[in-house]
Formats: C-alpha cells, structure tokens, sequence
C-alpha cells in the first residue's frame, strides 16, 4: 500500500516542471562535459534558459567524432549548394572565449590533409593558460609531413598534469620551467630544442613517460639515462633506445636502469636504429631488475642479429612477474639464410618459469631463433592463456612453408593446458 500511495504522489507531478534546469551548475556542468562537444552546444536550443549553459563547460574535447561531425556537414552543405569551409578554426576560436570558467581538459586532433593555422593555435594555448588548463592534448594528424610549432604558452600552464604531443615542434623552451604536477608525459615523433631534458627531471610526480621520435631526425637533443633514473614515480616507460646519449646501448646500462625504477609495471623499448652490444651480467642483476614490471613489449628486435636473441630472453628473465609480453621482429636483411644462435651460447641464461599469461609475437619470419624463443616460452608458461603469432606477409612466404611452420608450432610442448596458440597473417 505504501509503495502505490507513493506512485500517487508521484503522479502528481506536472509535466511543466524543469527538473534537470533546477540542478545545480556543478551536476549540470558534469552532464555536459560526459556529452560529444557538438551535442553540449545543441542543448541551447532546449530552452530559452539553456541558450548558455553550454558556457559551462570545463572539458573542450575535439576528437575523431567532432571531425565527423564536421565532415558530415560539409557534405550537407555542398548537397544544399552551399560553399563551405569544412574544418573552420573560428568554430573553436568562438567555443574558448565564450566559455565562462576554467578549462581543465583540451583535447584537439587535427584531422588529416588539414594545415592549421599556427596563429590560430598560440591564441588557443595563450587562452588555456590563462583558464587553468591541466590536461593537453595535440594530436597532428598530418603525421611526419607538416609538424606543428606549439607555442612556448604552454610553458605557462604550471597547473599541466597530462600532456600529450605528436608530430610537434617545440623550438624554444623557457629557462627555470619545471611542471611540478605533471603526471604523464608523451611526446610521440615530436621535435624540441635543448633544454627539453631538463624539464623532464624537473617532474617529481611523473608516472607515465612516452617518447617515440624518428631516430633520422637530426635536431631530437639525446636523452641521459641518468634524467631518468630520477623519476622514482615512473609506472610505465616507453622510449627509443637510439634517443639515450650513450652508444652502443649495452644489456647491463638497461637492466642497471630497472633498478631505480621500482614503481615501473609497464615498459615498452625500441631497439631501431640502435647499436647494441651484448656484455656479461650477473643472474642476480638480470632477477632483479624489474620485478614489478607486468608488461613488456620489445619493438624493431632483430632475430638476424645474434645479439638480440639473448638479450630478449635475459629482459623475460629480468621481469619474474610478467604477465604480458609483446615483441615487434624486424630484420635488416628480408632474405632467409641465417645462421642460428646455438644452445651453448645461451646456456648462461636460466629461464625458470614465467608468470606470462599472454604473449604476442609480431612479424614472425621463420628463422630459427625466433623457433626457439617462441618453443622456450612455450615450454615455461604454465599461466598462458594466450600466444598470437603474426606472420610477416612482406616475406615471400609459400603457403607450404606457412603450413610447415604451423606445423612445427603445434609439436612444441606447452607447459600450460590451456594455452591457445592463434597463428595470423599480418
């Protein structure tokens, strides 16, 4: 009876009553941030006391589906034999100076074929340092062809705890500038003048670093090992070994590395361009180096280089808690003959069991060390639950050879019962 004689209650409700309206401006502004930008600014028309409240916006997220969106308006617009300028910077011109309080969050991806105007992008920054900006994304979707010059505003944004960059130039950095609450860091195939080093030792807080540049690139300043080892806090790391200042890169400076880095769960290291020299270490060096890492992927591993074989074993062995492994082969040479490494030249390494539960091998080429670190992982997984093999198709790979390397796949002993071996062209 009560709960019917609550219903009644309910019921009495009139229709004309604007409940969400009467939500305060803080649920109301949390509703529209959830919303695609283009939908928050829509709610104008709901009302006549919704015209701006739009306005309170604290997140400006321009991504994938807002160039759609865009796109599809073009196409609208050439249908009704209208001229339009289809990616129009003054759409988020306007957006930045009518919205009323701080922006915390800017998100801008720069679709492709699309040159925007660097003018255009200083008034933006200048705006979000001003707004308390504190999580900055610019991503350039013109890739390598047309790199774009971010402002040295951004060095005004001192409240900055994300910050993600591709394809961007930064030509002059200001001095005495440290980011103290910065928490993630990625710079992918992006260019910056010297003095950039600096400003990655001055973030005490750092947990996620990601560097990925063009190792061709002349003008990237090299990074010192020693700068990172000072980010205590670092959870994941991922970075081009050919950036380090120290060459050739040997096996010891990297497992050296682990050992100031004891908060590290996932590391991602690429070996392109990299002259790497193989040096003697300890089994207790290799065991303790990064104990707490749960994720590895190796990139650009040469299996046609002797040198790369063990060091990709000794890096399993150094990470005893490793569930996810993900290795990238690349070969300098397409062609097959190799001589393989023997077993006597690894018997230094001692690979007890692993904690591996997924394991992802990339570019698969037949060779036989490939062979043998794929049988090792078989034989010393007994977690697995996975194991993806990707076959590389820039190989000329007969469908008998597929078959034949299928086969020796499946005769390799699996120490987990589980475990499902997926063999895929790439």
């Amino acid at each position: 009876m009560e709960l019917i004689q609550g219903t009644r209650k309910a019921s009495n409700l009139s229709l004309n009553d604007d409940i969400i309206s009467s939500m305060p401006d803080i649920v109301i502004t949390y509703i529209l941030n959830h919303l695609p930008i283009q939908d928050a600014v829509r709610t104008s028309i709901l009302a006549r006391n919704w015209r701006f409240k739009w306005t309170l916006l604290t997140q400006l997220v321009f991504d994938r589906d807002f160039v759609k969106y865009l796109y599809r308006l073009y196409l609208d617009g050439i249908n009704k034999n209208k001229n339009k300028n289809w990616y129009d910077e003054r759409i988020i011109s306007n957006l930045l100076t009518h919205v009323k309080g701080p922006i915390t969050k800017f998100y801008l991806r720069v679709p492709n074929d699309k040159e925007l105007n660097v003018k255009d992008l200083h008034n933006w920054v200048l705006i979000l340092s001003r707004k308390g900006i504190m999580e900055f994304t610019l991503l350039n979707g013109n890739g390598g062809e047309l790199q774009l010059e971010l402002p040295t505003h951004i060095f005004s944004c001192l409240e900055l705890t994300h910050l993600k960059l591709s394809y961007c130039d930064i030509n002059s950095i200001p001095t005495c500038v440290s980011f103290t609450n910065l928490l993630s860091l990625e710079m992918l195939w992006a260019t910056f003048a010297i003095g950039f080093c600096d400003i990655i030792t001055s973030c005490p807080r750092l947990e996620i670093l990601k560097l990925g540049n063009d190792s061709h690139n002349s003008s990237i300043p090299k990074l010192k090992l020693v700068e990172i080892t000072k980010l205590t806090n670092l959870k994941i790391l991922s970075f081009p070994l050919c950036a380090l200042d120290s060459m050739p890169i040997t096996n010891s400076l990297i497992f050296h590395l682990g050992r100031y880095l004891p908060k590290l769960q996932e590391l991602y290291l690429s070996f392109l361009d990299c002259k790497f020299v193989l040096q003697a270490v300890s089994s207790e060096l290799v065991r303790d180096s990064f104990s707490y890492v749960k994720t590895l992927k190796l990139d650009f591993v040469d299996f046609s280089n002797s040198i790369m074989l063990p060091f990709a074993l000794e890096m399993v062995c150094g990470c005893p808690n490793l569930q996810t492994l993900k290795i990238r082969a690349s070969y300098d040479d397409y062609a097959i003959p190799h001589s393989p490494i023997s077993s006597s030249e690894l018997n230094y390494i001692t690979m007890g069991q692993l904690q591996l539960l997924n394991v992802v091998f990339y570019s698969f080429g037949g060779l036989e060390d490939e062979f043998f670190l794929i049988k090792n992982l078989l034989a010393r997984t007994p977690l697995l639950k996975k194991f993806t093999i990707y076959i590389d198709r820039r190989r000329d790979f007969s469908d008998y050879r597929e078959k034949m390397f299928a086969k020796k796949l499946l005769m390799f002993h699996r120490a987990s019962a589980i475990a499902e071996v997926d063999y895929q062209c790439s």
